[in-house]
């Protein structure tokens, strides 16, 4: 038996305080068009094991919910303190967003056996795969303030560094394979320098150099909570966050919490090679996949083409009984022109003005005349391109802007 009293920590925190930016990835799954297609929710008359009526929803003393913890801690190579903040993240979930964490639970089960899977590869906690609940709320096309995205949240130059690429038409940020196998990477890293996952947890969120002050103001110690003061406030949510979710995710029926079904289901998933230039409205009028399932199985084709060539070829996620179906129709796919006109020749000339495009990472010092310099341009022109001036400009308000992006 663990012992209470090391589990439980006195950090103070507001019942009305939370990290902004969590919450706002739970509101954002309301809109995700792939729910307003699936209306079904799994029978809670197999759920429902305490038999609590349908409106109820059941509160907990705080002993209870140690307990709960204790239990969950034993397995656990995290430490799943209990304080404040935590019982807020818990109250969260079970109480003012019962909604979107009910379709959370049903996201999972399209999204965790991948997320296990390259744990397991990478030979990392399993319990890692409730980091994406806290950064996305499971949706594949989250898009925070900041400028990061998919399902980890990569921010640009976080995910160029682990060898996602980002250009006009694909974005492997919001790949759910390849940016699931780049965050286990991301992690390990963070863990080896750290050797404690709490840490490497904050690392991710804020940056290990954010992390390696809160260090050295807390003396050098690497304990999570003896750093917790002197981190980014918005970071000092994130940990209790991710302890929260591990606990409404192994808790949710004594919550009176069940599953909305997702539509489909990790089993029910299959890839395919692409082997030529290809746009989701070919796919979609020619095999009856709708484009809103294409969407939410494909996100990082940011502009519904999938630009395979002869040299490059992409990966196509499909519900596997439209596979068969695909390979049969391959050839005729390629070839085919849709109501709107889409043919190939369209679709090449679109992928060759984004290879043309170029992207200029804001380095520390760089300057809007030496920027213009480098591309012959005038700074006023430049500042006429609206994404670069917001991204210099953000870039210029942080520490280095070594995310920034130019697109021109």
């Amino acid at each position: 038996m663990i012992n209470t009293d090391t589990l439980t920590v006195n950090i103070d925190a507001p019942a009305d305080e939370y990290n902004s930016s969590i919450l706002s990835m739970l509101d954002s799954l309301v809109a995700i068009n792939f729910f307003t297609n699936f209306s079904f929710t799994d029978d809670t008359t197999l759920l429902n094991t305490y038999n609590f009526p349908a409106d109820s929803v059941p509160v907990y003393p705080d002993s209870v919910l140690i307990e709960r913890l204790e239990k969950l801690n034993i397995e656990s190579v995290f430490e799943l303190t209990f304080n404040k903040s935590v019982k807020n993240y818990i109250n969260a979930y079970s109480k003012k967003r019962r909604e979107v964490a009910s379709r959370v639970l049903g996201l999972s089960e399209v999204y965790f056996p991948l997320f296990e899977e390259y744990l397991d590869k990478y030979n990392m906690p399993l319990e890692l795969k409730y980091l994406a609940v806290v950064e996305s709320a499971l949706n594949p096309t989250a898009n925070s303030r900041a400028g990061a995205k998919g399902l980890w949240q990569f921010m640009y130059g976080t995910g160029k560094m682990y060898g996602l690429k980002v250009n006009s038409i694909v974005d492997d940020r919001f790949d759910p394979i390849k940016s699931t196998d780049a965050a286990c990477r991301h992690l390990k890293d963070l863990y080896g320098i750290y050797g404690n996952w709490s840490l490497a947890l904050a690392a991710y969120n804020s940056g290990a150099g954010n992390v390696n002050k809160a260090i050295r103001r807390a003396g050098g110690t690497k304990s999570y909570w003896a750093v917790w003061p002197y981190l980014p406030r918005e970071t000092r949510g994130y940990v209790p966050a991710f302890i929260a979710v591990m606990y409404i995710m192994n808790y949710a029926p004594e919550h009176n919490l069940y599953p909305i079904h997702p539509g489909i289901f990790h089993q029910e998933i299959d890839t395919v090679v692409v082997n030529d230039v290809l746009s989701f409205d070919q796919i979609s009028e020619m095999m009856g996949i709708t484009i809103e399932e294409l969407k939410f199985l494909n996100p990082a084709y940011k502009r519904g083409i999938i630009p395979s060539t002869k040299d490059k070829k992409y990966l196509l996620r499909l519900p596997f009984y439209y596979v068969g179906d695909f390979i049969d129709k391959e050839k005729d796919l390629y070839a085919y022109k849709t109501k709107k006109g889409i043919e190939k020749e369209k679709l090449l000339a679109e992928i060759k003005k984004a290879s043309e495009r170029n992207i200029h990472i804001v380095r520390s010092g760089e300057n809007l005349g030496l920027i213009a310099q480098k591309y012959r341009c005038s700074v006023r022109n430049l500042k006429k391109l609206e994404q670069f001036t917001k991204q210099y400009y953000l870039s210029r308000s942080k520490a280095g802007g070594l995310c920034s992006g130019l697109y021109g």
